[in-house]
């Protein structure tokens, strides 16, 4: 579940919750209709999809959620998920890092990959260019690669 956040960009919720007639593999899509904002199309890459898969063909057919409590079949509860992602964040050295925060580090790492803020938009599900200003932020490296472009460009100029 967290791989798949940071993956897509997808809040906890709407993964704890999503439902297997949500899911569209052979589109490569998620049809969510419900989230904090508005309905959405999570575009799905081919990890995305491999990951999906493989959850997926575990369940009992008629399961409904695709991350679902294999006592109950009802979805794991957000004090369970963040129990569980807090264990593992510390056990892998993570302070203070929340399941909340791969929604961040999947938007960093697009950002720094040459998203456009439009594509970052529609990756995460924002509406405006100020709620991805939150959630984006380029790397030192990326700066650094910007940095030589620039120096580069300069020298060229002034040659």
């Amino acid at each position: 579940m967290a791989r798949l956040a940071a993956l897509t960009l997808m809040r906890q919720a709407e993964l704890r919750t999503l439902e297997r007639d949500m899911v569209h593999l052979d589109q490569g899509l998620l049809l969510l209709p419900k989230t904090k904002t508005v309905p959405r199309a999570v575009v799905l890459g081919d990890e995305a999809v491999t990951l999906l898969k493989q959850q997926m063909w575990g369940l009992p057919a008629d399961a409904r959620y695709v991350f679902a409590n294999p006592g109950t079949g009802h979805p794991y509860s957000r004090v369970h998920v963040t129990r569980v992602w807090r264990t593992a964040a510390r056990a892998a050295g993570l302070r203070n890092f929340t399941f909340h925060d791969l929604r961040h580090h999947g938007a960093t790492v697009a950002v720094n990959e040459g998203a456009s803020d439009r594509v970052l938009m529609a990756l995460g599900g924002w509406t405006t260019p100020k709620q991805i200003a939150r959630y984006g932020f380029a790397a030192g490296g990326t700066l650094r690669a910007m940095a030589n472009k620039i120096a580069g460009g300069l020298q060229a100029t002034l040659h």
